[in-house]
């Protein structure tokens, strides 16, 4: 995936001829971000949706620890992750391939734009098939995993550091340990919908599961990865898009 984003430079600047306008007549490969007619791109604002089936599978990351390559692409921060690290929905297995960083966050919920958005995505090992777990982070208190990455990241364009010690990467997840009735809740819900890549060339068919509850980034925090980005605006998201009928569904856990 990352190969097809570099074909072309391409750049978040608004006031660029690289920007997010235009994209899509950038080149061929492109042309999906042109967003015309019934497309499904992402992101969006999650300002409906309606109650998932509770036939529908859970999701259920399962990522481990290791040593991170953290890389300055110039428009983003990207974590290429060891190998191991699955997301099962149903009877589908996702390969965790990569993380994406974005200053401030691309989904929006009823309108409201987060700092901060980190972006799981997969690869189904079979079929091909894309899945994208995302994280928003609200301005609070210090966030050790942001930390870790931040310390790591060059400051140059294309250039990139592997980590000196391995974390675990599925501590970025938020879970929420509680007992109830029905039995013990490990994990927020989280909407879901249909969707695509968030930068060139910006693939549909991707599967979005989006975390409901927020996580917290400092002020600092936010602001160090704000600085990596080059643009003058020191921004790396895309703007929403338009929802064209796609129905965004919120699964709870019980």
């Amino acid at each position: 995936m990352y190969k097809a984003e570099k074909v072309v430079d391409w750049s978040y600047d608004q006031t660029s001829e690289y920007g997010p306008e235009t994209w899509g007549t950038m080149t061929p490969s492109f042309k999906s971000c042109s967003a015309v007619g019934d497309s499904k791109q992402s992101p969006i604002d999650m300002f409906q949706f309606r109650i998932g089936s509770q036939q529908a599978p859970l999701i259920t990351p399962a990522y481990k620890a290791g040593q991170m390559l953290v890389r300055n692409t110039g428009q983003y921060i990207r974590v290429i992750n060891n190998q191991g690290s699955v997301l099962y929905y149903g009877d589908q297995v996702y390969e965790l391939v990569y993380i994406q960083i974005h200053t401030p966050g691309e989904h929006l919920m009823s309108g409201e734009l987060f700092p901060v958005e980190v972006q799981f995505y997969h690869r189904a090992s079979g079929s091909g098939e894309l899945a994208a777990l995302s994280l928003l982070y609200k301005i609070g208190p210090h966030n050790q995993f942001l930390e870790h990455v931040i310390s790591n990241a060059p400051k140059g364009k294309d250039e990139e550091v592997l980590t000196p010690v391995s974390f675990n990467i599925g501590d970025a997840l938020p879970k929420d340990i509680t007992q109830y009735k029905s039995g013990v809740r490990v994990a927020y819900p989280y909407y879901t919908y249909d969707g695509s890549l968030t930068t060139p060339p910006c693939t549909e068919g991707v599967q979005w599961f989006i975390w409901t509850k927020p996580d917290h980034v400092s002020e600092t925090q936010a602001k160090a990865l704000r600085d990596l980005i080059a643009n003058p605006e020191h921004t790396s998201s895309r703007f929403p898009q338009e929802p064209n009928g796609r129905v965004v569904q919120l699964k709870t856990l019980f």
